[in-house]
């Protein structure tokens, strides 16, 4: 089986041609495709675009969205949606945190031991693979939001807290200063 393959062209005449090379390789290389992961993304202008495609004898179908090494990648290349998953993981790990930290033994545990938890495992899951991202300015104020959120959780901060203050007072950058 192959996974993660990625062809481009221009049009729908050459995307064909290039579906077919793909299948020629593959049978070449006795290699099978999984047929429900093999799908079409159409980037840009979409003109009298095939809803399905030949990929050797399977049909494969148009998608809107790919998910890619974590990654959701949408035709819009767009990432609210790419950005809520990441919040949900994010608010998941929280819950960890703050739920092995009330623990008797770590009621103990210093405030930079929380931090480092935070920047080792809340903060890099929230940025994995951000180089490959183009944040738009609304994009940018959610992804910090995320973080900041995030730091006011495990802390039991209100949520009324000042954002810059909590940067400050843990000696964090916004996500998106991290980011850059």
């Amino acid at each position: 089986w192959v996974d993660d393959i990625l062809s481009c062209s221009t049009g729908s005449k050459n995307q064909q041609k290039v579906l077919d090379k793909v299948d020629e390789f593959a049978q070449k290389n006795k290699l099978e495709w999984g047929e429900t992961k093999c799908q079409v993304m159409q980037i840009g202008r979409k003109v009298k675009v095939p809803t399905s495609w030949q990929l050797g004898e399977k049909t494969i179908s148009n998608t809107t969205s790919y998910k890619y090494l974590g990654d959701l990648i949408t035709s819009a290349n767009k990432n609210k949606q790419n950005l809520e998953l990441r919040e949900n993981k994010v608010f998941a790990t929280t819950r960890q945190i703050n739920t092995t930290s009330s623990s008797n033994v770590m009621r103990r545990v210093e405030v930079r031991v929380i931090i480092i938890l935070y920047e080792k495992c809340l903060f890099t899951s929230l940025i994995n693979n951000c180089e490959s991202w183009t944040l738009s300015k609304s994009e940018e104020e959610q992804i910090d939001k995320i973080g900041i959120k995030a730091l006011k959780r495990l802390f039991n901060l209100p949520t009324k807290t000042p954002d810059p203050a909590v940067i400050y007072n843990f000696g964090q950058l916004f996500t998106t200063q991290e980011i850059d």
